[in-house]
């Protein structure tokens, strides 16, 4: 990795239901906060790893879901953010849900506000494709994203990088390639064809990955310029397999499909790029108070999990004002 300035990038709520439904910790009072202090210390790890100059947590906003699910009905399944509940080990074998999925939401958004980090929420827009447009904004930089989603793959580059927090594992244009047979900038294709079951949306079927590697190895080769070129290879395949024919019958799903799973600077309209402008001029003018901080902890009554927060605060006291991104 180079040493240019460093800007981490935070899938806010991939990371937050990440912790949520794995991270045990109580408050003082017994109340569950996995979710919260699970992000947080998320949050000081990645800081240490990486000593980035800026950080940016990015949020799926109202509505987010509902431009793609526009074009395809059936996106996610159709869903909206479903209900989750803590569990609380009460001894002896029984445990009880506990509904406080809000309050742990409010209490880290309160959190982030204190700390000297950006919070971007973009109504009707989802955490990818501002990350995707910031990140093609601003090669100049050392981009490295934190979540779990696959989808982001694509955008990985010499500049790029994706750490995938639950399999403490970054990914490189050598590891995407060495774990997918796939060059990062011909990822979307391969997924536009084989589908992406998290997000409900349908592959060709019959075809895998390790078909469609065997039909079109260009894809761990060569990168596309665009859906047009792509396509382009499938049709002039010598192949009168059922499957290739099904392959080349399916054009508009795929390129459906591609228009759904596809991230870059496209990916936000004027209106959200000016909105996105003033969030990020906002957030570099708030005001920073380690004492503010340190007192909503005492608060929160999460002391135990942040004991010497002195130094838990250290690795945060950067200049991250100085580093301003292009939008």
């Amino acid at each position: 990795m180079e040493t240019k300035n460093k800007v981490l990038y935070i899938d806010g709520f991939n990371i937050f239901y990440s912790c949520f439904a794995t991270y045990q910790a109580n408050d003082s009072n017994g109340e569950p906060v996995g979710g919260f202090i699970g992000f947080i210390n998320q949050l000081r790890k990645l800081v240490d790893k990486f000593s980035p100059q800026k950080i940016v947590i990015v949020f799926d906003g109202p509505g987010s879901a509902e431009r793609r699910r526009v074009v395809f009905s059936d996106y996610k399944g159709k869903r909206n953010r479903k209900k989750r509940f803590a569990i609380v080990d009460l001894g002896e074998g029984e445990k009880v849900e506990v509904d406080n999925e809000q309050m742990q939401l409010q209490a880290l958004f309160t959190f982030l506000k204190l700390l000297p980090v950006d919070v971007i929420i973009l109504p009707k827009y989802e955490a990818d494709e501002v990350i995707a447009y910031l990140c093609n904004k601003n090669k100049d930089y050392t981009n490295i994203i934190c979540t779990n989603d696959k989808d982001f793959y694509q955008l990985v580059d010499s500049n790029t990088f994706v750490y995938a927090n639950q399999k403490k594992t970054l990914f490189t244009q050598e590891v995407i390639f060495e774990q997918h047979r796939v060059i990062p900038a011909n990822f979307v294709y391969m997924r536009c064809i084989v589908g992406d079951v998290s997000d409900k949306l349908p592959g060709i079927k019959g075809l895998g990955k390790q078909t469609l590697l065997e039909k079109i190895p260009n894809l761990s080769t060569t990168p596309y310029t665009s859906f047009e070129d792509f396509w382009l290879e499938i049709e002039n395949l010598e192949d009168d397999s059922k499957l290739g024919k099904k392959l080349k019958e399916n054009k508009e799903q795929a390129r459906l499909m591609y228009g759904l799973m596809k991230l870059d600077y496209t990916c936000l309209n004027q209106k959200a790029i000016e909105i996105l402008d003033s969030q990020l001029e906002e957030q570099s003018k708030k005001p920073y108070s380690k004492m503010s901080l340190k007192m909503y902890c005492v608060k929160q009554r999460i002391e135990e999990h942040i004991k010497n927060f002195d130094f838990w605060i250290r690795p945060f006291n950067f200049t991250h004002h100085h580093i301003k991104l292009s939008v």
